[in-house]
């Protein structure tokens, strides 16, 4: 925390230093839902994907015969 109180004492001097953080903020809230959106999108997907994989691998098996 201590190594912080530097950059929090520039930034308190420097002007516009607000609206710059405001900018980050935003900026980092934007990516931030990109990212929750992008996992869920996966996370669906593979959800979706998964049953028709399994489907699939098992028509292309076919039916077991045990009589050989």
């Amino acid at each position: 925390m201590y190594r912080l109180l530097p950059i929090l004492f520039m930034l308190a001097v420097s002007p516009e230093s607000v609206k710059k953080l405001e900018n980050l903020h935003s900026f980092v809230l934007a990516t931030k839902e990109s990212v929750v959106n992008i996992q869920n999108g996966l996370d669906s997907f593979h959800a979706t994907m998964a049953p028709l994989m399994m489907t699939l691998a098992e028509t292309k098996a076919g039916p077991q015969d045990d009589s050989r």
